[in-house]
């Protein structure tokens, strides 16, 4: 089962659309939700976002995404998937620049924090925002699974 859709349907702002249609729409080749809470932490005067996911990212470099805000969170289970309600309100468009899969935190230096959300400049605020992320999207998983499994890096140029 894919993770990020439902039968190839997107939810924006409570109404379903066919993903590729939307994506097309946009111009864009992927999409990178954000959570509510960690919308407001994205430094838009910085040219270039770093943005840290569980594992792999499947981002790929010079493909286009849309970060758009969570509205509501999505969550899954074995049983049970629950897509998340996007906001069309407010999307940044960007260009992936790199993505650096399967990282430990132990592999992370001080200068992957550069270009990361405000909350996120160091690797305990990464453990942190990863927990907090990833608890309400993986509800199955204890803290302590959440973070023995790896980090991905995408850097993203906004245009």
């Amino acid at each position: 089962m894919k993770r990020w859709n439902i039968n190839n349907k997107v939810l924006i702002d409570g109404k379903y659309y066919d993903q590729e249609e939307f994506l097309n729409n946009i111009w864009v080749d992927g999409i990178i939700r954000i959570q509510k809470n960690e919308w407001d932490f994205i430094d838009r005067a910085q040219n270039i976002i770093d943005h840290f996911n569980l594992q792999v990212s499947y981002h790929k470099a010079w493909k286009k995404y849309a970060l758009i805000k969570i509205n509501k969170p999505w969550f899954y289970t074995k049983e049970k998937e629950q897509l998340p309600d996007l906001s069309w309100k407010d999307i940044i468009i960007t260009e992936c620049i790199m993505v650096k899969e399967k990282l430990s935190y132990d592999d992370l230096k001080d200068y992957n924090f550069t270009y990361s959300f405000k909350n996120i400049k160091s690797i305990d605020e990464l453990k942190k925002a990863i927990i907090a992320r990833y608890s309400i999207s993986m509800p199955e998983l204890s803290n302590e699974e959440i973070l023995e499994k790896w980090v991905s890096l995408t850097r993203l140029q906004q245009i």
